[in-house]
């Protein structure tokens, strides 16, 4: 290929630039080469160039394409002197350019104002006697009412009776007024008037009845038609620390519920307390003028806002989004950060006076009061407001990457069109020519539908960085591994530094794993230095300069300043979904992220119909705060592509209005073949489904040509009925026929597919037998380990793989799988330790690999088996577990190659439900048959396993099992899914903005829902011991241990020292920490508890094989 290499070095950096480019390429002027080089050759010269890198040094080059056009294919050093295209700026001028301000809406400016007096009225029912005295005994003890409903109650009776939102502005404006006003109001001595104690009285008393929460009275908000602002006023008030219980009437109108602001049991005499003043103390007005002022003056810039934009609509529902998800969160900063600042210090007035002060808080480490509560109502006023204006703007103050400053990478890089990876360049290109259309400053969705080995993780970097002029987003990936993986390969394949991208994942274990697998695979580049942060890698020591907010808020939390600032996120979903269920103040961070950054959700069909509801608000909150949306799947069902975008499209039609313009909005379509992907603006919902039905046909019939690299069969198990067996003393059904018949398929497969090895002369072949849950995994395994073969069978070696392995063991198996199973290179793999320790050692001539595994294989692990056999258990999982066989082997099947059991383990048990825990069935959604052929279309799995079932609902009517988990997920997004109660999915929740009010569509959906976990350790002594986490603390709890299995171990696949692997990992990673923390970290299995009776099952542990409960 022919070179032209363009040198724009500065002072010696010219002469370095020079020396090297001679050696390579014919100097063709004073700062032009010209070369015929190879691919090597080129490589060569680039890594001489970047060893040699200084800021003075500034080399671009370019290729020779055809006869009239050269592409760009890399610039080393600065920039400044080329465009992205390479070209060079011959001639440029430097000028003073002052930023564009972009003034706030009248809506905006409305809700700022509404958001300050929030904050000044918002702990006004701290100044009641049973608060105070609270404080003063630095206690921690509850009261009848919470102090933000005592609030709103005294904000309630200083306004009186109101007919429209004009006659309260009015009132608390006229500040000559003000003090009487406050003074009358309470002359009784109660903060709320006698029908209102009579009711809260009778709420209270009801404190031991466990319906109270469906029997408590609505908080009494005003109506917010009548009175809008006032109702948002009321609200902001009421939901500053957590959001109203709510409910739901039949009819689907939500309510607002007083539950969460009762708290019970208390005497009259205390009830009292909480709603009357102190008599020795000075009133908050009567403190200072100060307060009072700044009420006044917040009042009158609303009643101006008011006067001069009467058409304003404040009583429309989309105003209310903007006031739950915005105004909140601002407020709860603006109160945040003014707690922190006040409760480092102690209050230094005179704490003697004649009458002393009422007080907001406490410093607790030194036992005295803090700040007064005057002083604490102006600075939350004050802030909030101030922290309103800036999250307006704050997208230009937080990191992103500029186009000069992205990576080769992320650049535009024009492929051969015969190039698998063609089709990114031409879906950059396509958004490239959207650019004079202004897609970079209108809404987009998107959906790259790639294939695995296409390149979907560039392609989705590529396509954000084309998208926005500054790239700024999240890449938000269900598990761990995923995230730690693809934070690897943005800085190895796209060459972004740890200024640019930064991982973030909730287990510190799991992140330090990662970076000794990468050690001892020689990536130490990809690895942190920061060993000592806890699951952070990135950007945490960069100097930014943050708004003083955030610095004072973030100056010890590492893990939330990453998440606000980096550029790329690299994440577990986990740390976003906090702001779609935003009940307390865990939601802030991952709120100001969303503002501030677009996202990308990968594989986003993996997750569970309740989990995507959750995921699906994620996506409305992006349109709401106007950013762009980027799917990543191959499998994406119609009913989930079309519910995001209604979600999505909710959302940023709100955004539009609340800035007064109209809606722009494009949609996007990216598969692995460039003549699909397509590019367009959808002016509607329909738009969207009818040209998203007509693209997934398109894909539909191209995979119906394809060959196959995968074809099924049908396993048949016993159909007699099971009979049982002990464990432990523990009753249950004997497998050991559906194990039987499952090795009898492994060495049909195995003689099959089978590959020689060169040396021995043996045939060895590796396949995987995919089980739905660990209790027959870890059970297969041990048939194997105890099975002995005939002359006539294959010897076999197991290894067993699922979550419940001690983390020392799984990094193991991972490690060696991960190695084992590229499979690019037979010779690789035959070479590899385990597999020639297995060939040398076994007398046989064939040798059978088995990996026994749960649904953790599926996702995330890139491994190439040359078989597999799988428990069935939903359409997706034998699409994603078939996507494990000749992953990297593009050869057509001759064969069949993958075997479906005939039904279940749970179907083979007799259970009323075979297709669950995982699976389709629940409640409402019932398969009449429970054997494979009846319920999945057999004919279109023998002819090939592909996506075509669920891309398509219609490819999907001839298998029953297909077609139910398409209406079940989109009866669960559209909200009428067969549940408790139908009106809490996701179309609910945007077409209903009242939902946003309370906790109740948060609370009936949570994001992977369990009851609490169990963590199971294992001490030195082989002792087992077991704490349960309850909201995020452990508690030691009482359970019987598991008793150490007694099976032989001589054909597991290899034979680790479990304590030699501890003692191993314990030295790289917790060299200095206390063994009983080491061990709980190493030697440890955590356990989802879903229910109580969750926690007295017996357990079964084996070293190699992990634990599992005997159910």
């Amino acid at each position: 290929m022919i070179i032209l290499f363009v040198s724009e070095c500065e002072h010696n950096a010219f002469k370095l630039s020079r020396r090297i480019l001679n050696k390579y390429a014919t100097q063709l002027g004073r700062r032009t080469w010209m070369a015929r080089l190879s691919e090597e050759g080129l490589r060569d010269i680039y890594a001489e160039l970047k060893s040699k890198v200084t800021r003075q040094m500034s080399v671009s080059c370019h290729r020779v394409r055809g006869n009239n056009r050269t592409t760009l294919e890399w610039i080393i050093g600065t920039r400044k002197h080329f465009n992205n295209e390479g070209v060079f700026a011959f001639s440029w001028t430097k000028r003073d350019m002052l930023q564009t301000v972009i003034e706030p809406t009248p809506q905006e400016r409305a809700a700022r104002y509404l958001t300050e007096l929030a904050g000044l009225f918002h702990d006004l029912g701290k100044a009641n006697r049973l608060f105070q005295n609270k404080l003063s005994k630095n206690a921690s003890t509850g009261e009848p009412l919470r102090h933000e409903y005592v609030s709103w109650l005294m904000l309630e009776k200083i306004l009186g009776q109101l007919p429209d939102d004009t006659t309260w502005i009015e009132r608390l404006a006229d500040y000559s007024t003000l003090h009487p006003r406050l003074e009358a109001a309470f002359a009784d001595g109660y903060y709320t008037d006698a029908a209102q104690l009579e009711r809260l009285w009778r709420d209270i008393q009801g404190n031991n009845d466990p319906t109270l929460d469906t029997k408590v009275h609505d908080l009494p908000l005003p109506n917010i038609n009548n009175t809008p602002l006032l109702h948002h006023l009321a609200w902001l008030i009421l939901s500053h620390h957590r959001l109203p219980q709510g409910a739901i009437q039949r009819d689907g109108k939500a309510l607002l519920r007083a539950g969460s602001h009762i708290h019970r049991p208390f005497t009259h005499d205390v009830f009292l307390e909480c709603l009357q003043p102190m008599a020795d103390k000075k009133a908050l007005w009567s403190d200072n003028p100060w307060w009072t002022q700044q009420v006044a003056a917040k009042a009158t810039q609303l009643q101006h806002l008011m006067r001069a934009n009467p058409e304003l609509n404040l009583s429309a529902p989309n105003w209310i989004p903007f006031i739950a998800h915005y105004c909140r969160t601002m407020l709860m900063l603006g109160d945040h950060f003014v707690s922190k600042q006040n409760t480092q210090q102690c209050f230094t007035g005179d704490k003697k006076a004649a009458k002393p002060l009422y007080f907001a808080n406490t410093n607790r480490a030194k036992g005295c009061m803090a700040a007064t509560l005057n002083e604490h109502l102006r600075g939350v006023g004050k802030e909030s407001g101030s922290l309103f204006r800036l999250g307006l703007r704050l997208l230009d103050t937080l990191p992103g990457i500029t186009p000069e400053a992205l990576p080769d990478g992320l650049r535009q890089i024009h492929k051969h069109t015969d190039s698998p990876f063609y089709w990114q360049d031409d879906a950059c290109q396509k958004i490239k020519e959207r650019v004079k259309d202004g897609i970079q400053d209108s809404g987009f969705f998107g959906i790259v539908l790639a294939r695995t080995g296409a390149g979907k993780t560039r392609a989705c970097a590529r396509l954000m960085a084309q998208l926005s002029p500054r790239v700024r987003y999240n890449l938000a990936l269900g598990l761990r591994t995923l995230t730690l993986q693809s934070g690897t390969a943005y800085r190895d394949e796209l060459k972004l530094d740890d200024k640019q991208v930064s991982t973030l994942v909730g287990s510190e274990l799991a992140r330090r794993l990662h970076e000794i697998n990468l050690e001892t695979s020689g990536s130490e580049s990809a690895t942190s230095d920061n060993l000592d942060d806890h699951a952070i890698d990135g950007m945490e020591d960069v100097d930014l300069d943050l708004p003083p907010q955030l610095q004072t808020l973030l100056a010890t939390e590492p893990k939330k300043r990453l998440l606000l600032t980096a550029p790329i996120l690299v994440s577990t979903v986990d740390y976003l979904v906090a702001a779609a269920n935003p009940n307390r103040s865990r939601h802030l961070y991952a709120s100001l992220r969303l503002m501030t950054a677009d996202l990308v959700l990968d594989e986003v069909d993996a997750y569970s119909e309740e989990d995507l509801i959750v995921l699906g608000k994620l996506v409305y909150l992006c349109g709401l705060f106007g950013r762009k949306v980027l799917l990543a799947s191959a499998t994406i069902p119609p009913a989930l592509a079309e519910q995001f975008f209604a979600a999505y499209a909710t959302g940023y039609t709100q955004y539009c209005a609340r800035k007064q313009q109209e809606p722009r909005l494009f949609a996007g379509w990216f598969a692995d073949q460039a003549s699909l992907s397509r590019l367009e603006k959808c002016s509607s919902e329909e738009a969207f489904n009818r040209t998203h039905g007509n693209i997934t046909q398109q894909l539909v019939e191209q995979l119906q040509g394809e060959t196959a690299k995968r074809q099924a069969a049908l396993l048949e198990l016993p159909t007699t009925k099971p009979a049982t067996t002990y464990i432990q003393s523990h009753k249950t059904v004997d497998l050991s026929p559906v194990f039987a018949a499952v090795l009898a398929q492994c060495h049909t497969f195995h003689q099959q597919h089978a590959m020689i090895d060169p040396q021995t002369g043996k045939r060895v072949s590796i396949g995987l037998v995919r089980w739905s849950n660990t209790e027959p995994c870890w059970r297969f395994a041990e048939y194997l380990l105890q099975h002995e073969p005939t002359p006539d069978q294959p010897d076999h070696r197991v290894l067993c793989y699922h979550a419940k392995l001690l983390p020392v063991v799984r990094f193991e198996v991972e490690k060696q799988l991960d190695v084992m199973l590229k499979r690019k290179d037979e010779a690789e793999f035959l070479q590899h330790p385990l597999v020639r320790q297995a060939l040398d050692s076994s007398p046989a001539q064939d040798i059978m690999l088995v990996v026994s595994a749960t649904p953790i294989e599926e996702i995330g692990r890139d491994h190439d088996f040359d078989w597999a056999i799988i428990e069935p258990s939903s359409t997706r999982a034998i699409i994603q577990t078939a996507g494990r066989v000749r992953r990297h082997r593009p050869t057509t099947a001759n064969t069949q190659n993958i075997a479906l059991l005939s039904t279940t383990v749970r179907g083979y048990k007799g259970n009323d439900k075979a297709f669950c825990y995982p699976g389709v069935e629940s409640d409402g959604y019932a398969l009449k048959q429970h054997q494979t052929h009846a319920v999945y279309d057999l004919a279109l799995l023998i002819q090939n396993i592909d996506a075509r079932s669920l891309l398509s609902q219609e490819q999907a009517q001839s298998a029953a099992i297909t077609t139910l988990e398409h209406r079940k997920l989109r009866d669960w997004l559209s909200g009428t899914a067969k549940r408790q109660d139908s009106h809490i999915g996701l179309q609910n929740f945007i077409k209903s903005p009242a939902m946003a009010l309370s906790d109740y569509h948060a609370k009936h959906n949570r994001f992977r829902r369990a009851h609490s976990n169990l963590l199971f350790w294992l001490d030195a002594e082989n002792q087992w011991y077991c704490r349960e986490e309850i909201k995020h603390t452990f508690e030691t709890v009482e359970i019987k241990p598991p008793k150490p299995e007694n099976i032989p171990t001589s054909r597991y696949l290899c034979e680790w020292n479990v304590e030699a692997l501890y003692t191993k990992l314990k030295s790289q990673l917790f060299a200095d920490k206390e063994e009983t923390l080491a061990r709980q970290q190493l030697m440890s299995i955590e356990s989802a508890c879903y229910s109580d009776t969750d926690k007295n099952h017996t357990l079964r542990y084996h070293a190699l094989l992990g634990m599992y409960r005997l159910r």
